[in-house]
């Protein structure tokens, strides 16, 4: 009898503190969905600004491939199209409610302008999610030890209570 509360205890302290590794892992898994949204964008500024292809073209020319998910393809008119790629973004990314406000604001806009004001809107907005990134790292740093703290002392304070 003994042995299976040490086991369960075991198993509990185990999950918790994988739990919270899990919840740390999350907050990288947002800063690292900004970081390539980032350079997707200074790839669709250098896109547009030296080729004169349709928007739909030029995103997918400039989506990286961890982004490739999401601009698969091509529907009428651009802002559904767009509407539609970022429900497809996987909810394991942990976006925050801003960043999906932020992301479809982005889209309603786009290629409804000349080359230049595309850009312009491009540069508004990778300032906007370079902020956004800021605050993911920010949090990464100070959340991502403290889950991974909480994990492990709420399993061992549900084991010892156990034994």
């Amino acid at each position: 009898m003994n042995f299976y509360k040490l086991f369960g205890a075991g198993f509990l302290l185990l999950c918790c503190t994988l739990y919270g590794f899990y919840r740390a892992y999350a907050l990288r898994l947002r800063s690292s969905f900004l970081v390539d949204f980032i350079d997707f964008l200074t790839r669709l500024e250098t896109n547009i600004r030296y080729f004169g292809d349709d928007i739909f073209s030029l995103i997918r020319i400039s989506a990286p491939s961890s982004l490739s998910f999401v601009f698969e393809d091509k529907r009428e008119p651009f802002s559904d199209y767009w509407k539609s790629c970022i429900k497809r973004i996987p909810k394991s990314y942990k976006l925050s409610r801003d960043d999906i406000q932020k992301l479809y604001e982005f889209g309603e806009t786009l290629g409804t302008t000349d080359a230049q004001g595309q850009i312009n809107h491009i540069l508004v907005y990778k300032s906007v999610f370079e902020q956004s990134l800021k605050n993911a790292r920010k949090d990464c740093e100070s959340k991502s030890r403290l889950y991974k703290t909480l994990g492990f002392f709420a399993g061992a304070v549900l084991a010892l209570m156990i034994i």
